[in-house]
């Protein structure tokens, strides 16, 4: 049996599968996916979506957000059979007439040329190739449009339309990315055609942990970012180390809502958490800001916290002070995050788990990383102000980095500036209070991307952004 003819009775099938579960299945959660994937591709300005027919899934919801957002937003037209597609700008109030098999176009002809595509689809398959309706339009389109520049082309679909393998001849298309109802897929073109992380948004948590932020050049360079990263790599969490924000000791009331305010949805401390004096008060007060659990018994606030985000997901947070080398005896780290997890279980209470281990030694941080191997999301340490190159998934599943670095200026010794460590490491003897150094920051830490259902990190990537250390992102950001 020849080509047209195997996927002329496919195509037949597979329409009375994908009209089966229309209407069924809800699609808000792949809705929301798509916008997130959308938002996340780096120089997108129009996007092409489509006018439903049959049971082909609606995407109006997405292309009138993207309206509201600024895209420019346009829908497909068939100019004739052998010819590539046109496209005409849309918006929701845009007057409407019929054109070619049924669908709806936009009286006025206002061309505009799209950067992605959302296109509908009859089957998919996990190599990200399409079988379409036959006409070879969205083909012959995606090769006209790359001859031009880059452009994108992600489907929208159900889960019952995926085939082990679409049949397909030398001119087909794969697509860059797929969403499917109830979840979002990516295949192997993505990581080549994204320019920022493309989210596994309906699957997966995205978390980013900052290290301890220094001074005011890591505290300006916090602020700023935060309302970026969130919004460019589609954040669900974020959680930064405001140990030594306020002049390289401690974290004032002041500084604290600054950086809750610019975005940060936790903020754990250390072992000069309370050098500050207005953060007793304010930390007694305040969920979002969390000390070590076992800093002391009569210390005010909590070590500990779950945290309930926008769409019911549950993160919890705890944050230990190691003992090796540390200034002061405190309590056993291990015994009090033991506890600390058995109110949270992974996969059960959790969607996520974060482990903040505030310690000096290396191998306190790592012992305490296998320790809740299989119990959180991830464990990453803070306070010795150096990003290790050690970011793992252990084998219990749970995300690792050794320390997170510090958000400071690394012209300096540990953020501060290098003149009076310096003259102690020479003679010996202090001569001034250590004051931070004010060059640019380079902000450090990990995102981790984790299972929503199992909690369990899927990735785990070590975060450099600006200043003067070498950059490192999420995957095609």
């Amino acid at each position: 049996m020849d080509l047209d003819r195997i996927k002329s009775d496919l195509r037949r099938d597979m329409a009375a599968r994908r009209k089966a579960v229309h209407g069924v299945v809800a699609i808000e959660p792949a809705t929301a996916a798509m916008l997130k994937w959308i938002r996340a591709a780096a120089g997108v300005e129009v996007v092409s979506g489509y006018l439903p027919i049959r049971s082909e899934i609606d995407p109006r919801p997405v292309m009138s957000a993207l309206v509201a957002e600024g895209y420019g937003v346009c829908v497909p037209v068939v100019e004739g059979p052998g010819l590539a597609l046109s496209f005409r700008a849309w918006t929701p109030d845009t007057a409407l007439i019929a054109g070619a098999y049924g669908a709806a176009i936009p009286a006025e002809d206002r061309p505009l040329k799209p950067d992605l595509l959302m296109v509908p689809l009859l089957a998919f398959d996990p190599a990200g190739y399409r079988l379409g309706y036959g006409g070879g339009y969205y083909d012959r389109t995606l090769a006209a449009l790359a001859a031009g520049g880059r452009v994108r082309c992600v489907g929208f679909a159900y889960e019952a339309q995926a085939l082990d393998a679409v049949p397909r001849g030398p001119y087909d298309q794969p697509l860059d990315a797929l969403v499917i109802v109830a979840r979002f897929r990516r295949v192997g073109r993505v990581d080549a055609c994204l320019s920022r992380v493309a989210r596994l948004a309906v699957g997966c948590l995205y978390i980013l942990f900052l290290g301890d932020v220094v001074g005011r050049s890591g505290r300006a360079a916090v602020l700023a970012a935060l309302p970026v990263l969130r919004r460019d790599w589609s954040l669900d969490f974020i959680i930064v180390n405001g140990e030594n924000a306020s002049a390289g000791m401690g974290l004032s009331a002041a500084h604290a809502r600054e950086m809750l305010e610019a975005g940060a949805d936790c903020i754990t401390l250390g072992d000069h958490a309370f050098d500050q004096k207005d953060m007793t008060a304010l930390i007694a007060g305040e969920p979002r800001i969390l000390r070590p659990l076992n800093y002391a018994k009569t210390a005010p606030g909590q070590g500990s916290r779950l945290y309930t985000l926008a769409n019911g997901d549950k993160v919890f947070v705890a944050q230990v002070l190691g003992q090796v080398f540390m200034r002061r005896a405190f309590e056993d780290p291990f015994g009090q995050i033991d506890a600390a997890l058995k109110t949270a279980p992974l996969g059960g209470l959790a969607a996520a788990v974060i482990v903040d281990v505030h310690a000096e030694a290396t191998s306190e941080k790592m012992a305490m990383g296998h320790f809740c191997d299989g119990r959180a999301s991830l464990v990453v340490g803070t306070h010795t102000h150096v990003p290790t190159a050690d970011a793992q998934i252990l084998p219990g599943g749970t995300g690792y980095l050794t320390d997170a670095g510090m958000c400071g200026d690394y012209n300096s010794v540990i953020g501060m500036d290098k003149a009076e460590p310096l003259g102690r490491f020479v003679t010996g003897m202090p001569k001034n209070r250590f004051t931070p150094a004010l060059g640019p920051a380079t902000l450090a830490g990990v995102l981790v991307e984790t299972d929503r259902k199992t909690g369990q990190a899927k990735r785990v990537t070590p975060v450099r952004y600006g200043g003067r250390l070498s950059p490192s992102a999420p995957q095609g950001v």
